[in-house]
C-alpha cells in the first residue's frame, strides 16, 4: 500500500517539473514586460498549487 503511495507521489512530482518547465518556457518567450525573477515565482507558484491539488487528490482517494 504505501509502495503505490510512494509511486504516485514521485509521479505527480515529475508532473510538477515538466508543468513547471512548460509554463516557465511559455511565460518566457510571451512577449510581456516582466523579469526572469517574476517569470520564475509565477510559474513556481502556479506548478505548485497543481502539484498540491493532484497529490492531495491521490492521497485521498488512496484511503
Amino acid at each position: 500500500m504505501e509502495l503505490v503511495m510512494i509511486v504516485h507521489l514521485v509521479s505527480t512530482f515529475v508532473f510538477f517539473i515538466s508543468y513547471f518547465a512548460i509554463t516557465y518556457l511559455i511565460n518566457r518567450f510571451r512577449k510581456n514586460r516582466r523579469t526572469r525573477r517574476e517569470i520564475l515565482i509565477n510559474s513556481l507558484i502556479t506548478s505548485g498549487l497543481y502539484f498540491l491539488v493532484i497529490a492531495l487528490i491521490k492521497i485521498i482517494s488512496s484511503k
